[in-house]
């Protein structure tokens, strides 16, 4: 364990040197990946038809291959019209969103010393008209005399 971190190492042939008649030898080492909690906001609410980023700043050796999930099933943006993933997998942004995209967004990262994942708790609302209410409760009133 180095500074929090899980290190795996191994000795492997690098291969032969062209130039060299002796074998070179490599250190291989990885390092478990590690998403930065500080750095994000994992309680998110907003309103409808706004653009939503999830970041998830995660490092490790080597660089962790990052997925996203929703609800407990992976997110495929290739096949969502609004879902867009940015910055190698590392940012999720969701255009247009609606009540529907209410759920808890988790950032898996991984490699091959481990992983680690972050939850995202995200509300969406909806808009409230303070006019179409007063109509009603106009009618409602109305009714009532």
């Amino acid at each position: 364990m180095v500074s929090g971190h899980s290190l795996e190492s191994r000795v492997t042939e690098c291969g032969p040197a062209k130039f060299l008649s002796v074998s070179l030898r490599c250190v291989l080492f990885a390092v478990t990946p590690t998403i930065n909690r500080t750095a994000v906001d994992v309680s998110l609410k907003t309103v409808v038809n706004r653009t939503q980023i999830f970041d998830c700043p995660v490092t490790g050796i080597p660089a962790p291959q990052v997925v996203w999930m929703r609800d407990g099933k992976l997110i495929d943006a290739r096949h969502s019209g609004n879902i867009e993933l940015r910055d190698a997998g590392r940012r999720l942004v969701i255009r247009s969103v609606s009540v529907s995209d209410t759920a808890t967004y988790r950032c898996v990262a991984s490699n091959a010393a481990g992983q680690d994942f972050v939850d995202f708790d995200f509300h969406v609302h909806g808009i409230y008209s303070s006019s179409l209410a007063d109509v009603g409760l106009l009618a409602y009133s109305y009714q009532g005399r």
